[in-house]
């Protein structure tokens, strides 16, 4: 298996050549948070058990008027993209269930 840092800079040099090749506005990378599903001890936790989601890395390519977000697993494998409009409630979902890796003004 790949080390994570290995892998983040698959994902960033793929980030750095949307940015070189297609001239969007902004590229992020970012890293999906893992899901708590069970925590145990009050009030400090004990145990915590979490669930990580499939798509484990995001890249946002952001243009004018819509985002451009590949979807790639935790061994840096591309599994799609899709584009989809800019609404203030796909980029507060972005936002809340993610961490920036690294960005590309």
């Amino acid at each position: 298996m790949i080390s994570n840092r290995k892998v983040l800079k698959e994902i960033v040099k793929f980030g750095k050549k949307e940015y070189r090749e297609k001239k969007p506005c902004n590229v992020e990378v970012l890293r999906i948070k893992d899901e708590t599903i069970f925590t145990k001890g009050e009030p400090f936790k004990r145990v915590s058990i979490a669930k990580s989601s499939h798509p484990h890395y995001l890249v946002l390519v952001e243009y004018d008027k819509s985002f451009r977000i590949y979807f790639f697993s935790k061994n840096s494998v591309l599994l799609g993209g899709e584009n989809f409009d800019k609404t203030i409630e796909l980029i507060n979902t972005v936002k809340r269930n993610t961490v920036k890796e690294y960005s590309i003004p």
